[in-house]
């Protein structure tokens, strides 16, 4: 019997998902509004389970409550979260509102909810369009430079691929296996230099990495957004050696593999996939 999962801000629910009628609730339909929570609760009548990823919004906690109330009666929830670096970093860091705020979410949805499956993505690959991680310079040669350490590592995920695929094998699988688990959506750790081995080697142009200096990378960015950036990318390159996820886990904790047998997309698989090239 095919069952209704609505969907909120995920642009893309992999084919996999073919035992569940997809239900997408979409920002700005009027009948579904985040701001409204008697909308949210008609448009999530009947449907079994509920997938939600978030955009950075001044009130997204506000919102993702609503939608949290709104979906006591499905079966299984899963959201789209990332863990507090105020929490992580024990104070140090407080001005990643993008973070904190998923967090806050995440843990009333696991206070509310009777099951709530966390997944958490890494830096997105389609953010490589962007100057503050990648540029092609005037020889052509192509430089990777987000602004961390030379030897602090990223975690990636191709967003518009294997968030659906998680989220489908998240719903097909038994409720007792995920229920209550957080699976980090992220590809093996790469350093820049790492990563710009991995670009050259696939599309057979020159590559490098090397970082931006935090100001350079600013330029363009909102003023009222540069200390956000400093902290997220200051945590990064602080968290914890040896752990993965935002510093949240140990490799060793990680069960996607085992519970789900999926894993996000390497570099190399995106570059194949897509035919991304830095511009």
């Amino acid at each position: 019997m095919a069952r209704t999962i609505a969907v909120v801000g995920a642009t893309a629910l992999h084919a996999s998902c073919s035992s569940a009628m997809l239900r997408r609730l979409r920002r700005g339909d009027s009948s579904c509004d985040l701001n409204d929570p008697k909308s949210l609760a008609k448009a999530l009548e009947s449907v079994n389970g509920l997938f939600a990823a978030f955009a950075d919004s001044p009130n997204q906690v506000e919102q993702g409550k609503n939608l949290v109330d709104a979906a006591k009666r499905s079966r299984t929830s899963s959201y789209s979260s990332l863990p507090s670096i105020s929490k992580l970093s024990g104070g140090a860091y407080t001005r990643a509102a993008a973070f904190d705020a998923k967090e806050a979410v995440a843990e009333y949805a696991k206070e509310q909810l009777a099951a709530v499956t966390l997944v958490m993505a890494g830096a997105f690959y389609s953010n490589l369009r962007s100057a503050f991680y990648a540029r092609r310079l005037e020889d052509g040669t192509v430089r990777f430079c987000v602004p961390i350490k030379p030897t602090s590592a990223m975690q990636w995920v191709d967003e518009r691929h294997d968030v659906g695929v998680f989220a489908a094998t998240i719903f097909s699988a038994p409720l007792d296996r995920v229920k209550g688990k957080t699976y980090p959506i992220m590809a093996e750790p790469r350093t820049l230099a790492e990563t710009a081995n991995e670009y050259e080697q696939a599309t057979g142009e020159k590559a490098i990495g090397e970082p931006l200096s935090m100001a350079e990378a600013l330029e363009g960015i909102l003023v009222e957004q540069h200390e956000m950036w400093r902290q997220m990318y200051g945590w990064h390159d602080n968290k914890p050696v040896g752990t993965v996820c935002y510093g949240l886990f140990k490799p060793s904790e990680d069960r996607s593999w085992e519970d789900l047998g999926v894993k996000a997309s390497s570099f190399d698989e995106f570059l194949n996939r897509t035919g991304f090239r830095v511009q």
